[in-house]
């Protein structure tokens, strides 16, 4: 375990606040590999279609830093907003890691 990868996010979750319906969001998540190994991520997935991820890399070298860009789309969408992107990595201590993105999203004319 000492020398596995470490995914260590600066944040995981992001609260975009009150927005129009038909407005998008765009977040970056950081986040370092601090073990010793390279670290890969296997797969990537989120709860609607609304909210769309895209990584730097798939592959992050030990040492180096990268970002999980993540677009969030309020069209057909009002009230609270929760919305998670689920990763797997091959970081032993924590293989699923969970974003979230939240916030409310209010008719354009109220």
């Amino acid at each position: 375990l000492n020398d596995a990868a470490k995914m260590e996010f600066t944040e995981e979750a992001f609260n975009f606040g009150t927005i129009n319906r038909g407005e998008i969001i765009k977040h970056v998540f950081n986040f370092n590999n601090t073990g010793k190994q390279k670290l890969i991520i296997r797969k990537m997935s989120s709860t609607c279609g609304c909210t769309v991820s895209e990584p730097s890399a798939y592959e992050i070298d030990p040492g180096e830093s990268g970002y999980i860009s993540v677009t969030f789309n309020s069209t057909g969408k009002i009230g609270k907003q929760f919305q998670t992107i689920t990763l797997i990595t091959n970081d032993p201590r924590k293989s699923t890691k969970l974003l979230r993105v939240i916030g409310t999203v209010k008719n354009t004319g109220e």
